[in-house]
């Protein structure tokens, strides 16, 4: 199952309204498991979730880095927080800006946001800048649920996305396998063939050692038969000069 998370930057003093708002998207939790073939859960994250005792700047810092939605919960307290214009705001624009991250501030209280450049130049909600706990908070329920049903869609959204990404992925792996499994036909064939040559060459080198034997005992063969030769031919002539000298002397006698 696919795990989504929503981190929430606020200001402790609205923390009343962050309550309020994370109340709203709790709604969301179980959402994801509308068809079995595409589940994912919701994970909402706030700085109040951090444990005693535990560094609360580094936890910050990898719950922005894991979150797929981050909320900013703009009033006059937010902007006055530098913490999160120096700290939270510049990494969550840096996230939006080169993956994608979808930001959405919501303005829970009038404030002068429109003086922070960043902030104006982007879609705040509720619609037509009307901050949502206007009037007493007598539209806030209705105004966070239209905001809640929106993160939703960015959720399964960001969700068909990576399963997308994840297929893609996968039909990639899928692919370099196949890939992979005909360059090994291929080198086993290669190989194969290669056997065979060297099977073949080694049965030839065989067959002239063989060759190469045969004519050297040949060849001892026939100088042994001419050694033989040689001493016959010397022991006949020495025979037959002395049966010369021998007849020779019984004449002269």
């Amino acid at each position: 199952m696919a795990l989504l998370k929503v981190f929430t930057s606020y200001s402790h003093q609205d923390a009343r309204q962050m309550k309020k708002l994370q109340t709203h998207l709790a709604v969301l939790h179980n959402m994801g498991n509308d068809d079995e073939s595409t589940t994912y859960s919701v994970e909402f994250w706030n700085d109040q979730q951090i444990s005693a005792g535990q560094d609360w700047e580094p936890a910050i810092e990898q719950a922005m880095s894991d979150a797929t939605v981050s909320i900013l919960l703009i009033s006059a307290n937010f902007l006055n927080s530098n913490f999160i214009l120096k700290k939270e705001v510049p990494t969550l624009l840096e996230r939006r800006k080169n993956e994608d991250m979808k930001v959405v501030p919501i303005l829970a209280k009038a404030c002068a946001w429109e003086a922070e450049p960043w902030l104006r130049k982007m879609q705040i909600r509720p619609q037509d800048a009307k901050p949502v706990w206007r009037s007493g908070g007598r539209y806030a329920d209705e105004e966070l649920a239209l905001i809640v049903m929106e993160i939703w869609g960015f959720l399964k959204q960001a969700f068909m996305q990576s399963e997308q990404d994840r297929r893609a992925a996968e039909q990639a792996i899928a692919a370099e396998l196949d890939k992979s499994r005909g360059v090994l036909a291929s080198l086993w064939q290669q190989s194969r063939a290669m056997n065979n040559d060297f099977a073949k060459a080694t049965r030839e080198a065989e067959r002239q050692r063989q060759q190469m034997e045969r004519w050297r005992i040949l060849e001892d063969t026939q100088k042994k038969i001419f050694e033989i030769q040689r001493d016959v031919t010397a022991n006949r002539a020495e025979i037959m000069d002395k049966a010369y000298k021998k007849w020779d002397e019984y004449i002269k006698a």
